[in-house]
């Protein structure tokens, strides 16, 4: 077998690109990016991606890892949204079963706080009906002795019981490669580390001129239509009008035996949600949502993030006494969201618009 040849396989790559304008430009190759590509290549059009870093470099690789419709999101009253994405979970795990792994949740109540019981009760059952009874698994109460019995450490002061309910672990960034590879299959050509620099309007479409960044080296190409994609870089592409606001979600890594949980654990302060997700011999605490207002590629996990999550996890597992040594290692991502709208981050639609 011949070695690769990374500099003929990307000039074969810009050839085909740059062979004939194209119906759709894409620019982004995270998640969104690849999917856009992918429906549009399956639907017969001529298709080419652009993306400046690696692929599933932003958001796409530094997230949860959950395919879930979101129980927060359900207490907002976004039905819709939660219906769709339990749909789509559900389309997951019929097209590509190696990125589904079914995982159970345990949410715990306690008297006087944000989640009553009675409404985690109600809240999970619609949950399986919006999944059309087709869900991961039947969800269920547990007693005050059942839910002890599940989540050994579990703080018992005011505990009132808890849920369990069902969804999903993925490879994020798998997920995503698998997507442009099932894009490329229908045709789509998909060049990473490839910038878009400008897209001119013109009788003909649009005129764009691209950077291949490992060699400097530039490239111009004529699109019927660009389509942004870009996640947090969103408002920088030119001419975009697009206005973000973004927000930081960190996650951290501890060893599965400093808290051993069987089933993933859903973990409140007021209305917001941590969870704690076994992974392998890890385990993956997270999430947080704060503004965020400084570069896309320099997003990183702070000390007063990971004092924040710890802290929490604490909380509910006093026994356990998680400190910064337990931290394997981090990572931060971003969420684009829409710009112009107020309160807290964690009440922002998560929406598109």
């Amino acid at each position: 077998m011949e070695p690769f040849d990374l500099r003929r396989y990307r000039a074969e790559q810009y050839e085909a690109l740059l062979e004939r304008p194209l119906d759709v430009l894409v620019v982004g190759g995270g998640i969104v990016g690849a999917g856009i590509a992918r429906d549009a290549a399956m639907r017969g059009l001529r298709v080419g991606l652009v993306e400046q870093h690696d692929l599933a470099f932003g958001t796409s690789s530094r997230s949860s890892r959950l395919l879930h419709g979101g129980l927060r999101y359900l207490a907002q009253g976004r039905i819709i949204l939660v219906y769709q994405a339990s749909r789509e979970k559900l389309v997951l795990r019929r097209i590509a079963p190696h990125l589904v792994q079914p995982l159970a949740f345990v949410f715990p109540a306690y008297r006087g706080k944000s989640w009553p019981l009675w409404q985690l009760r109600l809240g999970v059952k619609l949950y399986d009906l919006l999944c059309s009874g087709n869900n991961f698994g039947p969800s269920e109460y547990l007693s005050i002795e059942k839910t002890l019995d599940c989540l050994p450490g579990l703080a018992s002061a005011g505990l009132t019981g808890a849920v369990r309910y069902y969804d999903a672990l993925t490879s994020d960034a798998r997920l995503v490669i698998d997507t442009h590879l099932s894009a490329a299959r229908h045709g789509a050509v998909i060049c990473n580390y490839t910038r878009l620099e400008t897209a001119e309007p013109t009788a003909a479409g649009w005129q764009c001129s691209l950077c291949d960044v490992l060699s400097g080296t530039q490239h111009q190409v004529l699109a019927r239509t660009v389509v942004n994609a870009t996640g947090p870089w969103a408002q920088s592409l030119r001419p975009s009008r697009v206005r973000l606001r973004l927000t930081k979600g960190v996650h951290l890594i501890i060893d599965r035996r400093r808290l051993p949980v069987a089933d993933a654990v859903v973990m409140t302060e007021d209305r917001r949600i941590l969870f704690a997700i076994p992974w392998l011999d890890r385990v993956i605490l997270g999430t947080t949502d704060t503004d965020y207002h400084g570069a896309p590629e320099a997003v990183r996990a702070k000390a007063e993030d990971v004092d924040y999550v710890l802290g929490l996890v604490n909380r509910f597992f006093p026994a356990v006494g998680l400190g910064p040594a337990d931290v394997l290692s981090t990572w931060a991502g971003l969420r684009a969201l829409v710009g112009g709208q107020s309160g807290q981050p964690s009440d922002i639609t998560r929406a598109h618009r």
